[in-house]
């Protein structure tokens, strides 16, 4: 292909070749660019290009042989798109068509048995805001008009989708603010209404589904609360049976799930830190899987397209945030795996070298100058703790975190990491308020990092960070002040602190707890400002939830800041970075990130100097 994409959307024209359009490139805009493949030819062909640029959008072939496209994202203000455009193959010409009643990306959409569509629920963002949808409407090809149709029961954001035999459409799974959701529905054209199903066995934040030719549907793949899920489930929506597969080999997400004329393939997709180039095909008759071909790189949030019977067509895809493919290839689910060699066809030789890594390489800190001897640094990760939940990948965070200040100039034996059980509340203070003031001078620069757990006292709201031996029940005795920290911060006698906080405080979840019994009604006080010299760069808003990206093996908020550090906020590549441009960088990431999470999370930037260069 002439350009590399992310979740682009691709159909199967009448002809037999395949369009793709959209998509991103982690390093570039949303893309409105579309092209055409022959797989008789084997060749790809740049067609005109979308009105809209826009990225997780839908697209369905329509009954006379057009491609109607809609919704999606764009990248100039972070908005779901309600705009609609149908392509004409015969004239590879765009028309802009009736938008949307409701702008949704992350959607089901559907092609219904009298040639209308179907599109429901996903996630809808404006100015910046938004939250996960219930509304559904139809679209009509000869009156070029959408109208309102039964909302769901529940509002959802990715839910799989698959056309039942009969016509009707089943959505499963999916996520509301970030929960995991188990409930089935079915979509009745004729009657325009939904009827709740089974539910699925557990949670799934981001299944894939297909109808098989019995009318039963597998759902596969996806995770729960950052838990990849190794099992497929088999619903029968006549009977309302649901099913355990056996386990479907890697665990992933962001993959593919197709049938073709004898085979059930999964495809791809992601794992934490890395895209997969595995493959799985289901066996019916025993509700097993066996291994598939291997692809020839790894590939999430690919286009996959059914060819024939047996041959899938992968488009793109990559690795979330980090690169788009601009390689495609044609699978062959007939073929039995073969370990010495991939059994695909590259569908076309490259216009532009991949990546050579077919996994997201570890964050990796070149120094950024001469060594500091006079700065120091306390870094505190604690995931597992003593008593209270996980917080996923905080050790991670607070290793490459360790990395990436020692590639600041912090000498190695100026850096005290307090991880896991040895970050106990009596470890912390000493380093913070009796390690730090003997050893600094006049010229020291001081890091503090922390990646855990916080919480509010529910009696007044105050903001304490939770150290491995902390208790939820008594956060004032186990617990430490947020204000005694910037205190303790305030009080050194150096030219500047900047602390980093990858916790939140609301009680609502995430990276922060609550007493069991107790519900996050609390509101939060924060400190009012930190002292003078010192810089705090905080995951979340006090009201908000600082999450995890399970896909990164970190916090959401450390990722982009490690990434950050490691040279991705220096975007004109001149050589330095100001705590002003890192926040910038981390926000807008964390952001688009969050609500791609059907959720909101802004970290925040209180500096008495955001000019401040890191290096």
């Amino acid at each position: 292909m002439q350009s590399g994409r992310l979740l682009a959307a691709g159909v199967r024209l009448k002809d037999g070749r395949v369009l793709v359009c959209g998509g991103y490139s982690p390093h570039g805009p949303a893309l409105a660019s579309a092209e055409i493949y022959d797989p008789n030819a084997g060749t790809w062909s740049a067609t005109s290009s979308m009105n809209d640029a826009r990225y997780d959008h839908r697209a369905v072939l329509l009954d006379d042989g057009r491609v109607l496209v809609t919704g999606g994202r764009n990248d100039t203000q972070g908005d779901s798109l309600g705009s609609a455009e149908i392509f004409d193959p015969k004239a590879a010409a765009w028309r802009r068509a009736a938008p949307m009643r409701q702008t949704r990306d992350a959607f089901a959409l559907a092609r219904l048995p009298d040639g209308r569509v179907l599109a429901a629920a996903g996630y809808g963002a404006v100015s910046g805001k938004g939250t996960a949808l219930a509304e559904a409407e139809i679209y009509s090809p000869d009156s070029d008009a959408w109208q309102e149709t039964a909302p769901l029961d529940e509002p959802r954001t990715s839910p799989a989708v698959a056309t039942l035999p009969d016509g009707r459409i089943y959505l499963a799974g999916g996520s509301d603010d970030g929960r995991a959701l188990q409930e089935t529905v079915v979509f009745d054209p004729l009657g325009g209404t939904w009827r709740p199903l089974t539910p699925l066995l557990e949670g799934n934040e981001w299944p894939r589904a297909v109808a098989l030719a019995d009318g039963r549907v597998l759902i596969a793949g996806g995770y729960q609360s950052g838990r990849m899920l190794p099992n497929a489930e088999l619903e029968d929506p006549a009977t309302g049976k649901m099913t355990k597969t056996g386990s479907i080999g890697e665990t992933r997400y962001a993959h593919a799930l197709v049938r073709t004329g004898r085979f059930i393939g999964l495809l791809g997709g992601e794992m934490p830190g890395r895209a997969l180039s595995s493959t799985s095909v289901f066996e019916p008759a025993t509700l097993s899987w066996r291994s598939g071909p291997q692809l020839s790189t790894g590939r999430a949030y690919a286009v996959a397209i059914p060819l024939d019977e047996s041959r899938v067509l992968l488009a793109g895809g990559g690795l979330g945030n980090a690169y788009a493919n601009n390689t495609s290839e044609i699978v062959d689910l007939a073929e039995q795996p073969d370990v010495a060699a991939p059994k695909t066809t590259p569908a076309i030789a490259l216009t532009a070298q991949p990546p050579q890594a077919q996994e997201h390489p570890s964050l990796r800190f070149a120094s950024k100058g001469p060594q500091r001897p006079d700065d120091y640094a306390v870094v505190v990760g604690v995931d597992r703790y003593k008593s209270l939940p996980d917080a996923e990948f905080a050790e991670s965070d607070a290793r490459d975190m360790t990395a990436a200040l020692e590639a600041l100039g912090v000498p190695e034996e100026n850096v005290v990491v307090l991880s896991g059980a040895r970050a106990t509340l009596s470890e912390v203070s000493k380093y913070v308020e009796e390690w730090l003031p003997r050893r600094v001078s006049k010229d020291s620069r001081v890091y503090f990092y922390f990646s855990g757990h916080g919480a509010p006292d529910v009696s007044d709201g105050t903001a304490y960070l939770m150290p491995w031996d902390a208790d939820a029940a008594f956060v004032k005795s186990t617990g430490f002040p947020l204000s005694r920290l910037y205190q303790a911060l305030g009080e050194l006698h150096v030219t500047s602190v900047v602390a980093v906080i990858d916790a939140c405080f609301s009680g609502a979840g995430g990276r922060s707890v609550l007493a069991p019994g107790l519900r996050p009604l609390v509101t939060v006080r924060l400190p009012k400002s930190p002292p003078p010299r010192v810089a705090v760069l905080a995951a979340a808003e006090s009201e908000e939830v600082a999450g995890s990206l399970p896909e990164r093996g970190h916090g959401l908020f450390s990722y982009y800041v490690l990434k950050g550090l490691s040279g991705a906020a220096d975007a004109k590549d001149a050589g330095h970075l100001t705590l002003r441009q890192l926040h910038a960088y981390v926000r807008k990431h964390v952001i688009l990130d969050a609500r791609r999470q059907n959720r909101e999370q802004t970290p925040t930037l209180t500096a008495p100097n955001p000019s401040l260069e890191l290096y």
